[in-house]
């Protein structure tokens, strides 16, 4: 699993491409636990192109750090398209493309790294200070998915 600093890094390139600004319009954090273990998860709705995109990172570490390990999904194309293959190889995001559910043109260049709602969301992320992350863990409870669904049987 790569963590959120070489995602950062390996995003470097691609950015000075990137024409729009983004912007985030809504954000949500927890801590929450899952098959992976305690994760800190951030979601939001980034603006700035054709339609509003939510990306998510959840960060598997007890403190906001670049160097925890990460798993991201988005729903912008750009996501599925250029990055999602080479992210689940990683194992940096849980999001299955097949080979083929991607266009011919782009069939090549499939390397890891982050969408700008990604990294807009990923910048506000590191902002984050330390008394925010103790609110966090004292507002969520940890909640293991299993145990719900455990509960619905």
């Amino acid at each position: 699993m790569l963590t959120l600093s070489q995602l950062m890094v390996l995003t470097q390139n691609e950015k000075r491409k990137w024409k729009n600004r983004y912007e985030l319009q809504y954000f949500k954090s927890g801590f929450l636990e899952g098959d992976d273990g305690p994760y800190l998860s951030f979601a939001a709705v980034v603006t700035g192109g054709k339609e509003p995109r939510k990306p998510i990172i959840k960060l598997f570490s007890d403190e906001i750090t670049a160097g925890a390990p990460t798993k991201v999904s988005c729903t912008c194309p750009y996501f599925r398209i250029k990055l999602a293959l080479s992210l689940n190889a990683s194992g940096s995001t849980n999001l299955q493309v097949r080979r083929d559910d991607i266009p011919e043109r782009y069939s090549g260049i499939q390397k890891p790294g982050l969408c700008p709602h990604l990294l807009k969301l990923a910048e506000v992320v590191l902002s984050q200070d330390t008394t925010e992350i103790d609110r966090l863990r004292k507002e969520s409870s940890r909640v293991n998915i299993s145990d719900k669904l455990k509960r619905l049987t």
